[in-house]
């Protein structure tokens, strides 16, 4: 009867050291995936940034006049705001 107990108990110790293997594998893997992801994410992030910094060279050298235009009218909008938050009229 203690034997079968031993046994029992030896059993249920290698299923338990399978599972953890299982799940540490699992969990690599896992984390593997996950980083994949994010360096495609940062690679398709950064050429889409990289295009955008392109075109918009390549329009205000095509347009000086009217992205100076832009900027000052963005800096004086942005600037109403600022100070209208700070209570200054």
């Amino acid at each position: 009867m203690k034997i079968s107990t031993v046994s029992q108990a030896a059993k249920a110790g290698q299923r338990a050291i399978h599972d953890f293997k299982t799940s540490t594998d699992t969990l690599s893997e896992t984390w593997e995936d996950g980083r994949a992801a994010a360096e495609r994410f940062i690679d398709e992030t950064r050429d889409r940034v990289e295009d955008f910094v392109h075109q918009a060279t390549r329009r205000v050298k095509r347009n000086p006049l009217a992205a100076v235009a832009l900027a000052f009218g963005a800096g004086a909008l942005l600037g109403v705001v600022l100070s209208s938050r700070n209570g200054r009229r």
